[in-house]
């Protein structure tokens, strides 16, 4: 039941992502701590909120982290290192 829930609150999080990304923008530093732990916390989470799970620069632009990823690796194609540890 718990996994089911998180499932359905993922679904509104996508669809509000998609829906208006500008209003996902401005709550997403209320909210982040939450997701993160969700996404770390149950792989079927994590699978459902890298759709809309934010990152962002220095200059507080967000980006998902495909968007992230095609960025840096445009700037540094021969430095890039990513880290990821899977279950």
């Amino acid at each position: 039941m718990f996994i089911d829930h998180n499932i359905k609150i993922a679904d509104k999080l996508t669809k509000s992502f998609l829906k208006n990304r500008k209003y996902f923008e401005k709550i997403w530093p209320n909210i982040k701590l939450i997701i993160e732990y969700g996404m770390i916390s149950e792989q079927i989470f994590y699978e459902k909120a890298k759709k809309f799970a934010l990152f962002s620069n220095t200059d507080g632009k967000y980006y998902l982290f495909s968007e992230l990823f095609n960025l840096i690796k445009t700037k540094q194609s021969n430095n890039l290192f990513i880290c990821i540890k899977s279950r």
